[in-house]
């Protein structure tokens, strides 16, 4: 007998005129499933590898309700020397632009929160974001937003100054 080294799914199209978050809740629930499984590690998805415990822990938010963002929208960071710059990965799986925030003075666990809270607020209430927007996500978080070419995403992106 063959022994399987992996498996690969992947959801391409939505023939069915679902409801994008059905699916994604359901893929999201099969995935962790299967990835109990022994000798599985991680899953590639949103352009980037997840361990498979932490993938799995961050399901059980549809257990309480809640969308389990972390598993399926990557946020990414790139500090330099003075600045922190990060970006989203996964938001076009939901029809949605990427995000990114550029040269911030904040820390990296600053910006990973303020974009992750973001996320979560955009797909759990569909928004959409146009040029010259303002987003209020409390008294002191108030953002402008920008259109361009994406320096850490492809094709136009969302920039948010902050």
């Amino acid at each position: 007998s063959e022994y399987v080294r992996g498996q690969i799914v992947r959801i391409t199209h939505n023939p069915f005129g679902v409801c994008v978050m059905e699916v994604a809740g359901l893929f999201t629930k099969v995935t962790a499933t299967l990835l109990k499984q022994r000798n599985i590690l991680g899953i590639y998805t949103s352009d980037t590898v997840f361990e498979g415990e932490s993938y799995r822990k961050e399901a059980e938010e549809l257990k309480a309700g809640k969308l389990p963002v972390a598993d399926w929208v990557f946020v990414g960071i790139q500090q330099s020397e003075n600045t922190v710059s990060a970006y989203t990965s996964g938001m076009y799986l939901f029809g949605k632009n990427e995000m990114e925030i550029l040269n911030s003075s904040r820390t990296k666990e600053e910006i990973y929160e303020m974009l992750h809270q973001l996320t979560k607020y955009i797909l759990e209430n569909d928004v959409v974001l146009r040029e010259g927007d303002v987003i209020c996500l409390s008294e002191e978080h108030e953002f402008q937003v920008e259109w361009s070419q994406g320096v850490f995403t492809e094709g136009l992106s969302v920039k948010i100054s902050y």
